[in-house]
């Protein structure tokens, strides 16, 4: 079985609905605004730490 063969296990059977949804919402990765967000999410949600600040919900929510 191959790694394709386990993720599609994974996503066909039900058994693991938050694989699932992450599989189907997450960014293709050639989506640069996506990458952008994400990064930004990122780099924010480090500033927040050190700042002592509540982390923000991701951008896509």
């Amino acid at each position: 079985m191959h790694l394709a063969d386990n993720g599609k296990c994974l996503v066909t059977t039900g058994d693991h609905p938050l694989h699932r949804r992450y599989v189907r919402e997450a960014a293709p990765r050639d989506d640069e605004g996506a990458r952008f967000r994400f990064g930004l999410d990122c780099l924010l949600d480090g500033v927040a730490a050190r700042l002592h600040l509540p982390l923000s919900p991701p951008s896509g929510e």
